[in-house]
């Protein structure tokens, strides 16, 4: 399996966090959720994309996951889900980091 780009954006516009800071924070995001994803038949299989909405408590972990752009099959989002509540994001959010973190997953199986 195979991410493309993972990219992170505010659900809402509010000034923008330190970019060093963001982009730390991006890259950590994007590791897990890769992790994650990689660990369930479900989600590891197959041609997807999907948007997510993530709702990151201050201890760093995913607290809720939406989907926001399903990716056609219920069961696949539904998987995705619970894949990723409960995660543990290995760095700190920054200050003005808005919630939820909208992130939007294209996965290419090989």
């Amino acid at each position: 399996m195979a991410l493309d780009v993972l990219h992170v954006a505010s659900a809402k516009r509010q000034p923008a966090p330190a970019s060093k800071a963001l982009s730390d924070y991006i890259a950590a995001i994007q590791q897990e959720v890769q992790i994650a994803l990689k660990q369930k038949t479900e989600t590891r299989k197959g041609s997807y994309r999907v948007g997510v909405d993530l709702w990151v408590d201050p201890s760093r972990n995913v607290t809720r996951a939406d989907v926001f752009r399903s990716t056609g099959d219920g069961a696949r989002d539904d998987a995705i889900m619970r894949a990723l509540e409960g995660l543990t994001i290995r760095s700190t959010a920054p200050a003005d980091t808005p919630q939820p973190v909208r992130v939007m997953i294209v996965v290419r199986s090989t």
